[in-house]
């Protein structure tokens, strides 16, 4: 598959916010960006040829990779939906209303159709287009995560049964494992990202989750190890070559 194929999706790196009205507790917010941030993701998933599409805004402003509406989102119950209203322990901090819909329609909407549009262009292109989903988590879970297992990989692949073909997940556990990393698969987080026009009915469109554990590469969540990024950037090129010489 020719590079031009792949696109990285970069949703959860930026720390910026367009406006904060809505926020009740704004002395709230510095920490809660700092604990979800993918820090850094949008250097580590950067190859030359291959687009980023990465979301200019804090996933604590707006998350696109939920789902909408609210009622198909499992964390929406938890306030976490794509429009945050509480932190990870649950404290309220944000109402709804009228920010809740222009967040919806300046950011969410948006970057959804700029997903597409790619995805698009590449099967008129191509014929085929291969999404990686790229992230980072930390290596403690979570208060509201599902999974409170600490004992976590390395390298978690999520995959979704019709988008994410068995060479590809081989192709990712090869370059990972390699690199003496541990790897498992849709754990602590399941799935990977196809927007809804082709979810499970595309099968031109091929989709990978890549997460990578903080500790790799920061020190305690924060301060970055600026080889291990460069090494992990590494990685993810290796691994554009291997899909290349399939």
């Amino acid at each position: 598959m020719d590079r031009s194929r792949i696109l990285f999706h970069v949703p959860h790196a930026s720390v910026h916010f367009p406006f904060q009205e809505g926020f009740t507790r704004p002395e709230l917010i510095p920490p809660e960006v700092v604990k979800l941030t993918d820090h850094f993701t949008d250097q580590i998933f950067s190859c030359e040829g291959v687009e980023q599409l990465a979301a200019g805004f804090s996933r604590v402003f707006c998350d696109v990779e939920r789902f909408y509406p609210d009622d198909q989102e499992p964390m929406a119950k938890k306030g976490m939906g794509f429009y945050y209203t509480q932190t990870d322990d649950g404290t309220f901090f944000r109402q709804e209303g009228v920010w809740k819909q222009r967040v919806y329609q300046e950011f969410y909407v948006p970057h959804h159709q700029r997903l597409e549009a790619s995805v698009s262009q590449r099967l008129e292109a191509g014929g085929q287009c291969l999404i990686l989903d790229g992230h980072s988590f930390s290596s403690v879970p979570f208060l509201r995560e599902e999974d409170q297992n600490s004992d976590r990989p390395d390298i978690c692949l999520g995959t979704l049964p019709f988008h994410t073909p068995q060479w590809l997940i081989d192709s990712a556990i090869e370059i990972f494992t390699q690199a003496n990393l541990s790897v498992a698969l849709n754990r602590p987080y399941a799935g990977s990202l196809v927007p809804g026009k082709f979810l499970d009915k595309d099968p031109r469109v091929f989709s990978l989750m890549i997460e990578i554990n903080r500790r790799l590469y920061l020190v305690n969540d924060q301060h970055p190890q600026k080889d291990q990024i460069l090494f992990l950037q590494k990685l993810v090129e290796m691994l554009i070559l291997r899909i290349q010489s399939l």
